[in-house]
């Protein structure tokens, strides 16, 4: 459970080909820890 590198490649694979999408992800994963 690393969060920091693990988020932000969750949230592109998650939304991938949604690069607004992703920036939000990346957002709230930073907000929640």
């Amino acid at each position: 459970r690393s969060g920091r590198g693990e988020c932000r490649r969750q949230c592109l694979r998650r939304h991938e080909g949604q690069p607004w999408e992703t920036q939000e992800c990346m957002r709230r994963c930073r907000r929640r820890g």
